[in-house]
């Protein structure tokens, strides 16, 4: 599959990324600087070659590159790895290319209060909506709200957890979840519609707190009890 970060030269698109590609995807990192873009491609693909070996760099070199947003978004599945400020605007920007396609939003809009984060919600619409209603041509998704970027972004880090998915539309949730399911440590885990999309954001204030409070690189890993 091809996917196309948009955002894809920040922390957590990189991280996402390189981790697709790493799964055998052709992954396109997209920025307005595009030079930029390919530069954080290469040093992602230097930084796994010194740090996992040939095989595996050759791997995520075949299948990580970067250019520029447009590119990014003609992929077959985009993510939006933007900052909450201007994420929609740039989503109705690329409208045209991101027709009949799934789009993941994995945007947490949070804001610092009395030195601790919490969600920061306007009028009960999470971000994954406010995308969708950007784009009423595309299948929105919401997504990796809670896979750590610096985890992601290096090679020796090890990712294990559930990503919550919220989707209402059905081919949006199976390709999401395809997706979350061929990178290795990640399992997918259907957590509703769009309509739950804003608690599941929300959680990602409770989490980056506990990364503060407890130094560590907290995630979601759900149990069967019984």
């Amino acid at each position: 599959m091809k996917v196309g970060i948009v955002g894809g030269a920040g922390a957590f698109g990189g991280g996402i990324g390189v981790r697709i590609a790493h799964a055998g995807h052709a992954v396109t990192l997209g920025a307005r600087d595009s030079p930029r873009a390919s530069e954080v491609a290469t040093e992602l693909t230097k930084v796994w070659q010194i740090s996992t070996g040939s095989q595996t760099a050759r791997l995520v070199s075949g299948c990580l590159r970067g250019d520029s947003l447009e590119s990014a978004a003609s992929a077959d599945l985009v993510i939006m790895s933007l900052p909450a400020s201007d994420f929609v605007d740039v989503a109705r920007e690329l409208a045209p290319l991101l027709v009949n396609k799934t789009v993941i939003s994995p945007v947490n809009k949070l804001k610092s209060v009395n030195g601790e984060l919490v969600a920061d919600v306007i009028g009960g619409q999470s971000s994954a909506e406010l995308l969708q209603a950007a784009l009423p041509q595309s299948r929105v998704a919401a997504a990796f709200n809670h896979v750590p970027a610096k985890v992601a972004r290096d090679p020796n880090g090890s990712l294990s957890a559930d990503v919550l998915i919220c989707a209402t539309d059905a081919d949006a949730l199976n390709e999401t979840r395809a997706l979350v399911a061929s990178i290795e440590g990640l399992r997918p885990v259907h957590a509703g519609s769009l309509a739950v999309a804003s608690v599941v954001e929300a959680f990602t204030a409770v989490i980056i707190n506990v990364d503060h409070l407890e130094h560590r690189h907290a995630s979601i890993r759900l149990t069967e009890q019984g």
